[in-house]
């Protein structure tokens, strides 16, 4: 926030002067961006691992050309830095808020390129100007580095848990939680739960009856998302954890319906009704 209020009036008279009415410059700069928020949603209707390897590469890509073009297209030389430090923003608030893991790491690194360049390429311009205050600023921006990786650690701690920024740090987030998932399930207490409905729209709900596994399946999602309503592919990531899990005291035929009803919610969306 600060380096955009240190250096962001002479981009916006630059952007003003040369970029705001060049409309075949800014297709080139938005068309990335679409093609990734498409391959999202796509991966989203075809749940599956090259859709999400090809929504990440696109990703990379996206962050790459965007910041060859803000490079490229903008005089101000700390331009580039403001630009990534909307990305970081972007990539960890979506992240945090959709728990999808990969934005989360990938923004932590844009996260350490950003401090890079910042201690390395901006402050060297900074001291080794002719103003006076160079070194005054330089040293008041080194300061706020420190306290803004020290409100991001503890923002992190707080909203994800204890070793989420290490894991995240590690791309560890999702692998983690993965071997850990079927321990997470069983110590779940569902002593006082009668049962739990799925209920998609035009689809035959799913009741648990029995079935411990949908009664602790329903409480954790309900736990960890802290609500009950839910839009279409909003809990893939849910369900990439859960199904090398699910068990059917019924044989393979059972077990392969069940999931197959649980990936249709998965994909339609709805809501988890729990009755204790």
């Amino acid at each position: 926030m600060l380096l955009t209020l240190i250096f962001s009036i002479e981009a916006i008279d630059m952007l003003e002067r040369e970029l705001f009415y060049d409309t075949e410059k800014w297709v080139h700069f938005i068309t990335p961006f679409c093609l990734f928020v498409s391959q999202y949603y796509f991966t989203q209707k075809q749940p599956g691992i090259f859709a999400k390897i090809q929504w990440i590469i696109i990703g990379i890509g996206t962050f790459v050309v965007s910041s060859i073009w803000v490079d490229g297209h903008f005089a101000n030389q700390y331009m580039l830095t403001i630009w990534w430090s909307l990305w970081i923003g972007g990539l960890l608030t979506i992240g945090i808020n959709r728990k999808i893991s990969i934005l989360r790491s990938f923004g932590l690194m844009v996260y350490l390129l950003t401090l890079g360049k910042i201690l390395f390429v901006d402050l060297g311009r900074i001291f080794s100007s002719n103003e006076g205050s160079g070194v005054y600023v330089g040293i008041g921006i080194i300061m706020l580095l420190g306290i803004v990786s020290i409100g991001l650690s503890m923002l992190y701690k707080r909203l994800m848990g204890d070793g989420a920024l290490k894991r995240d740090f590690l791309f560890q987030g999702g692998i983690t939680e993965k071997e850990n998932i079927k321990d997470t399930l069983l110590k779940l207490d569902i002593s006082n739960i009668k049962g739990v409905t799925f209920s998609s729209p035009n689809e035959k709900p799913i009741q648990s009856g029995e079935s411990e596994n949908l009664k602790r399946i329903a409480l954790y999602i309900v736990k960890k998302t802290k609500k009950n309503i839910f839009e279409p592919g909003e809990l893939d990531e849910f369900y990439t954890l859960i199904a090398p899990v699910i068990e059917s005291k019924y044989g393979s035929d059972a077990l392969a319906k069940g999931k197959t009803m649980m990936k249709n919610f998965v994909k339609k969306g709805g809501t988890i009704e729990i009755k204790s």
